[in-house]
């Protein structure tokens, strides 16, 4: 059945259109076509050709092509050269003949370039002194291109209709096109009708234009009922409910009004949201779990939020490609620029112990070129990752330029099968749950300031000892001293066996090992005996603070300096670590998704003392260490 009204959406480079069926009644009978169309092929009237262009062989049906409609080298040209000459003068260069001077029909440039003879194969304008022509109309089995069917097991016998259309594009000129994807859309004129009465939108010149060609009559309009229903399946994938219809139907008012606020009143639902970005979900590749082997559960259920309030907000197509290509990367990125980021972290990920890292890192860069190419641009790129593609218009090497955008990603090859695969982003909850957690923090937060209280009065009572018995800056009884000030949270003077060790707080398991060191004794550390400080250096992220030492280390030395770690907690905390001379601050939310690592060029010299130290502006940048 035809609707007379039609609903369009463009999406993803593609249109969401109506399909079209008809009165078979109104259709010519099929074999009187095509004679029609068979003596056409082979009628000539002073000179000037009857053209006609054929659907499929196993359809009996064809259409012709009237003289005044221009050929067109993508819509009529094209589609029979790539059935008939393509596997040997087209993209694929290993099947390409004759061997001893290739010849290659897709492109303009080598088409029409001049060959050994002294001539290009096809003269534009001259479809009589044209070899390809010559060819193609031949009698002779051993000379007609396409091979004749007895000479290869692969050839075939040219429509006449076909050959006709291609001689009448080298009449008017041989014209080629660029692929498709790269033409500018124009719009075109609307084309005339004989029922004008019939037209209600743009839309139907075209529907009725195409109908009247082909001698078919549209079919009458649909009840009010089935059009609803089917309005409401395309714009929500629900079908109306009966309020709604008896609502539709009974509504008296100018009959395109009532339709048109009704598809107004649909858009602003959260079913038609959803139902739309279903499809793009789709799109996006986006999936509830990791998508190889173990399949995980995986939490990126935020970005399909986002992309339903897109549509609900009806954003922009411009700021909705932005955002999910480059959301993060805005100056000042907020959470939800962030989040729509996640475009391309839907993607399958593993967590095999077999993946090779670099080989799986590779695969994700181009599986992300292919979804970028498909979605945005409607080419497959798939092909150029091993070579140049035969049909869309991108060579390996333009494929690999683009695959370096998301060459440099922070995300681990292997996604160790983790709910959270880093780097992740903590998102605000909201509602019931936020006043949830609101309480739970406030809850935690005055247990933290009664332990704080607790355990300050021991470091108040050290600190003032330690203020009375070294006050001046200097070296004292053979131990670094420091001044004390209201922002010193913690001296501990491990140059001095006595000073060193005398706070209750500071424990070790084993004991403590003293040594020579660079002034005094120093504290010779093993894995087994660190010393504990407690709750003490307990910072928060938005907190200034600094950390140093005087350290020595013999060759082949790693790990943890000092550190003050929760390492049940994703190592939540701070820490100074040593790894092949060089050292390493970490400051870690969450480990490794939300955290800063600032290591430094040059490694400190074995078996010397050096003073290390850090200082973080709170910033939570590793810019402020």
């Amino acid at each position: 059945m035809i609707s007379k009204y039609i609903l369009l959406f463009s999406f993803n480079l593609a249109l969401f259109v109506s399909l079209t069926s008809c009165n078979k009644n109104e259709a010519r009978n099929s074999s009187e076509a095509e004679k029609e169309v068979n003596e056409a092929a082979e009628t000539k009237n002073g000179g000037e050709e009857t053209i006609v262009a054929t659907q499929p062989a196993n359809q009996a049906a064809k259409k012709l092509v009237s003289a005044d409609t221009p050929i067109s080298f993508n819509q009529h040209i094209q589609p029979i050269l790539s059935a008939n000459c393509y596997h040997c003068h087209g993209p694929d260069s290993g099947t390409r003949l004759p061997e001893d001077e290739p010849y290659r029909l897709d492109k303009e440039v080598e088409a029409l370039a001049v060959r050994k003879n002294g001539k290009p194969n096809i003269i534009k304008g001259d479809p009589d002194n044209s070899y390809l022509i010559q060819l193609m109309e031949s009698k002779d089995p051993d000379k007609v291109m396409p091979l004749h069917p007895s000479r290869s097991p692969h050839g075939k016998v040219m429509d006449p209709a076909e050959i006709a259309l291609v001689r009448r594009w080298v009449k008017e000129g041989a014209v080629f096109e660029n692929h498709w994807a790269y033409i500018q859309p124009k719009k075109a004129e609307l084309p005339e009708v004989q029922k004008r009465d019939w037209v209600r939108n743009p839309v139907d010149h075209f529907i009725l234009a195409k109908l009247e060609e082909m001698g078919l009559q549209p079919n009458p309009d649909e009840s009010k009922t089935r059009l609803l229903r089917r309005l409401t399946f395309d714009l929500t994938g629900l079908p109306p409910t009966p309020e709604e219809i008896d609502a539709f139907i009974n509504d008296g008012r100018d009959f395109e009004k009532v339709y048109e606020e009704k598809v107004e009143a649909l858009m602003k639902t959260d079913a038609y949201a959803e139902h739309f970005a279903r499809h793009w979900l789709d799109v996006a590749r986006y999936g509830d779990t990791h998508g190889i082997h173990i399949d995980n559960y995986r939490s990126i259920w935020p970005y399909r939020d986002w992309v339903i309030n897109a549509f609900r907000k009806n954003m922009k197509f411009d700021e909705f490609t932005k955002l999910q290509i480059a959301g993060d990367m805005i100056p000042n990125a907020t959470v939800d620029q962030k989040v729509a980021s996640g475009f391309h972290r839907c993607m399958p990920t593993t967590g095999e112990g077999g993946a090779i890292e670099a080989e799986v890192y590779a695969t994700y860069a181009q599986e992300r070129v292919n979804t970028t190419f498909a979605t945005w641009l409607g080419l497959t790129a798939g092909c150029a990752a091993c070579h140049d593609h035969k049909f869309d218009a991108i060579t390996q090497k333009e494929n690999y330029e683009f695959s370096a955008f998301f060459n440099n990603t922070t995300m681990s090859a292997l996604d160790g099968n983790n709910v959270n695969h880093p780097p992740i982003i903590t998102i605000p909850v909201e509602g019931e749950k936020a006043k949830e957690l609101d309480t739970k923090i406030a809850a935690y937060q005055t247990q933290k300031n009664e332990l704080q209280k607790t355990e300050k009065a021991g470091l108040d009572a050290w600190l003032a000892k330690e203020k009375e018995t070294s006050g001046k800056k200097g070296v004292e009884n053979g131990a670094h001293v420091i001044s004390t000030s209201e922002n010193l949270v913690v001296s501990l003077p491990l140059n001095n066996e006595k000073m060193g060790s005398g706070h209750p707080m500071f424990t070790s398991p084993r004991g403590i090992r003293w040594d020579a060191g660079a002034v005094g004794k120093a504290v010779y550390f093993r894995p087994s005996n660190p010393i504990d400080l407690g709750q003490i250096g307990d910072f928060e992220t938005q907190q200034a603070f600094s950390v140093g030492a005087w350290i020595s280390y013999p060759k082949g030395t790693k790990g943890g300096v000092l550190a003050k770690m929760h390492t049940k907690e994703a190592f939540r905390g701070y820490d100074i670590n040593l790894l092949e001379g060089k050292i390493s601050v970490h400051l870690v939310n969450q480990w490794p998704g939300n955290s800063i690592k600032v290591t430094t060029v040059a490694a400190i010299p074995e078996h010397t003392w050096t003073h290390v130290m850090f200082t973080y502006d709170g910033s939570s940048k590793a810019a402020g260490v």
